[in-house]
């Protein structure tokens, strides 16, 4: 089996949230994990925040929370954070053109792959659709750069400045995968697939008008 290792992905710090309620126009930078409320937002899984961190402690399925904002039409995402145990995905739920849909990195170790794709398109998981790029893209414990560009028809993410996906298309062929739907389909989620992961930062720079707070007050 193909071993993929630890995560850290780190973002460029652009600004401050600063709103109190959904009417708030977005500065240069939202905040993802200061607005996060496990109470509210865990979806599945173990998870713990404390002193500015995010962290899945315990490998199950599809652990997920969601990360409580609509983002605007384009926009670029930003993390850091570290897998601490397993060797499996890190998941990304983003939202744009009316649609939900979920990227991963380092997927289906189980079935001795390692491989980056939406989850899914065109009814087709990743392992099977045209978004699949093969290749480790983490080592466990190892500090690694990754980041999301969301624009109208084309998305694009790196890792270290390797780039792990460049797809062009109808935002209507992507989808969430069933097991990882949320409650909320215009929001932004993030998750780990049997590993655990510690987040310690997740920034939303955006890059068009909109964009609003899930609900109506921050933490």
């Amino acid at each position: 089996m193909k071993r993929c290792g630890g995560l850290v992905v780190s973002i460029i710090a652009l600004g401050t949230l600063a709103a109190r309620d959904s009417s708030w126009t977005a500065p240069r930078a939202v905040d993802l994990l200061a607005l996060v409320d496990l109470s509210r937002d865990r979806v599945h899984g173990t998870w713990e925040k404390e002193k500015g961190t995010l962290a899945c402690t315990r490998r199950a399925p599809a652990a997920r929370v969601v990360l409580p904002y609509v983002p605007p039409e384009e926009y670029d995402l930003e993390l850091v954070a570290e897998r601490t145990g397993g060797t499996d995905a890190f998941v990304l739920g983003l939202a744009a053109g009316g649609r939900q849909f979920v990227h991963v990195l380092d997927g289906y170790t189980a079935e001795g792959k390692c491989l980056a794709g939406f989850e899914s398109l065109d009814r087709k998981w990743a392992r099977d659709n045209e978004s699949r790029r093969d290749g480790q893209a983490f080592v466990n414990g190892m500090p690694a750069t990754v980041k999301y560009a969301v624009r109208k028809g084309r998305i694009r993410a790196w890792v270290d400045g390797r780039e792990m996906l460049d797809w062009t298309g109808e935002f209507s062929r992507l989808e969430v995968r069933s097991d990882y739907r949320v409650s909320s389909t215009e929001t932004l989620f993030i998750g780990a697939y049997n590993s655990e992961y510690r987040f310690t930062r997740i920034l939303l720079h955006p890059k068009s008008d909109g964009g609003k707070l899930l609900r109506g007050s921050r933490p």
